[in-house]
């Protein structure tokens, strides 16, 4: 499985994205902290898999790891001892990744789900690279692509995959249990409550 991982990482970070975007993986940082992280999953065989939108330029943009700011990423799965690269702990949290990973301990911090993303790159919009945007159909559809190989990959049953936000749902479709309100813009109190519903 191991080779598996390495061959989808080697994939996505060849990616040529589109404009208004970046390939977060062919640095080398994002890239090695995904490998980590998926590789971590592989032993401790995740049940359920939570898909986000797209990376955010303040969590998944800097780690490579979907819903994970830098404190989060130190706090709940490793160090720079553990081969975790950082470039400055002293980042902003990022709000969304600390309810996340609050619910993830809340429930049982044990059982880490396989967190990911609808398009896997960041989207940033005109103004600068310090901004995010929603991912459009073209962008959909290839994500699409690794969504499906990273679930075939890790073995994720279809009813245990759950959309947390709108754009996750959209992309997910028929494959989806359940969709869960994104964090953001006083959604907070909603995603706990989906995400202590589920089984």
């Amino acid at each position: 499985m191991e080779k598996k991982i390495d061959a989808f990482i080697e994939r996505l970070s060849a990616e040529q994205v589109r404009n208004l975007a970046e390939n977060i993986y062919e640095n080398e940082a994002q890239r090695e902290n995904l490998r980590l992280y998926l590789k971590f999953l592989c032993k401790n065989k995740p049940i359920y898999m939570w898909v986000d939108e797209a990376p955010g330029y303040q969590g998944c943009g800097i780690t490579g790891i979907p819903f994970t700011d830098e404190g989060e990423m130190k706090n709940n799965l490793g160090t720079s001892q553990n081969g975790y690269f950082f470039m400055d702990e002293n980042n902003p949290k990022k709000n969304s990744a600390g309810i996340i990973w609050q619910a993830i301990r809340a429930k049982g911090g044990n059982q880490i789900p396989l967190l990911w993303n609808a398009y896997p790159y960041h989207l940033f919009e005109k103004s600068g690279k310090d901004s995010n945007r929603k991912p459009n159909a073209v962008e959909l559809q290839v994500g699409k692509k690794y969504l499906e190989e990273l679930i075939d990959i890790l073995g994720i049953p279809q009813n245990c995959i759950y959309a947390i936000g709108r754009t996750a749902e959209k992309q997910l479709g028929y494959m989806k249990e359940a969709y869960i309100r994104y964090p953001s813009y006083d959604g907070k109190d909603d995603c706990i409550n989906g995400i202590f519903a589920i089984p």
